[in-house]
């Protein structure tokens, strides 16, 4: 099947390789985009996580404040 391919259509060998060599292609710019888009989004998520933890910090100090009041006009 080669040997035809080879001797009767060089052309469609050229065409066969660079159809190889731009599927490759296409498949590493997709692994970096999809690679690139994970990076962001656990960097994005490292931030939520980041604002909960200070969220749940500023009501545990409210907690606290409020708590104190409480004890202050219970005297």
């Amino acid at each position: 099947m080669f040997n035809k391919l080879f001797e009767n259509n060089p052309l469609g060998i050229l065409m066969l390789c660079a159809s190889i060599v731009g599927s490759g292609y296409v498949m590493n710019y997709r692994l970096d985009s999809i690679d690139k888009s994970q990076h962001e989004m656990a960097e994005d998520i490292d931030t939520i996580q980041k604002d909960v933890g200070d969220l749940q910090s500023a009501v545990s100090a409210l907690k606290a404040v409020n708590e104190y009041k409480e004890k202050l006009e219970g005297h």
